[in-house]
């Protein structure tokens, strides 16, 4: 029982941000031809792409695949199905944090392209006036050199403050860097707000046996302890929270017929790493 996430704690922290409604799905649903109705998913068809999408190396493939396999269903998901539905969205879902670790760095490199290229361009023609010398002589006030009236009038001076091409460059690289990571962080919250609910509302109330309900509260445990690494800081220590009650929830299934599930002490102390590992988000 690997999880979804080995260690969501040790991974790079994401800062706070809200999803807005709607946006990009892991629900895959195939649009029957004109003239064709709808008909029943191909399970496993579905799981064989999943699986062959993740030995590609496409996650976000696998990852729909694999979930509209476990959302056509009408049976729990066997070993095989978990295995894959877990290693397809952990390999999507970290896809995207080092997506946004990338963009976070190009971000600051950009910013300090643009503050180090920034100057001042100064233009102008002639010369300025020295200022005036003025000396007093027995009260008498003698002036030398020219007074301020009597400047020369085709001065032709101006200093303009303009940012270099570079700077220009590197803030709009900054600002488009910027919307991308967005789109990345969206993507992310979308994931993980999706499997939680595929799994509390349609996997774990068709699960029957021991492994499969432990997997669904181990994995919601995953989930809610991810999710408070992501998400607004008001909601980060229900998120923690909930992740250790689904744990305890898994804790307590394996307790109760510790003959009916493999690995039992293994399991055991996976879930008390996990718990301890809450308190680190």
């Amino acid at each position: 029982m690997n999880g979804i996430l080995q260690s969501p704690a040790h991974g790079p922290m994401l800062g706070d941000y809200k999803p807005p409604a709607g946006g990009p799905s892991l629900e895959f649903k195939p649009t029957p031809a004109a003239g064709q109705t709808a008909q029943a998913a191909d399970v496993p068809g579905l799981v064989r792409r999943a699986q062959l999408a993740l030995g590609l190396g496409y996650p976000h493939d696998a990852a729909r695949f694999i979930h509209y396999a476990a959302v056509s269903s009408t049976l729990e998901l066997t070993e095989e199905q978990r295995t894959i539905f877990a290693s397809a969205h952990h390999h999507y879902i970290v896809s995207l944090l080092e997506q946004r670790a990338k963009l976070d760095r190009l971000i600051q490199d950009a910013k300090q392209r643009a503050a180090s290229t920034s100057s001042t361009t100064v233009t102008g023609t002639g010369s300025v006036p020295k200022p005036d010398t003025r000396q007093v002589l027995s009260g008498v006030t003698v002036v030398s050199g020219p007074s301020p009236v009597s400047a020369p009038t085709n001065l032709n001076k101006t200093s303009d403050i303009k940012p270099s091409a570079a700077t220009v460059a590197a803030l709009f690289e900054s600002r488009a860097l910027q919307d991308y990571l967005g789109n990345v962080e969206f993507k992310l919250h979308t994931a993980v707000d999706e499997v939680i609910r595929t799994i509390s509302q349609q996997l774990l109330p068709r699960a029957q046996s021991d492994a499969a309900v432990i997997w669904c509260w181990t994995m919601l445990g995953h989930y809610h302890r991810y999710t408070a690494q992501i998400t607004l800081a008001t909601l980060r220590f229900e998120n923690k929270m909930r992740a250790l009650s689904y744990y305890q929830k898994a804790m307590d299934v394996l307790l109760a017929k510790p003959g009916a599930y493999l690995h039992v002490e293994q399991t055991k102390s996976t879930l008390n790493q996990y718990m301890q590992e809450v308190s680190l988000v």
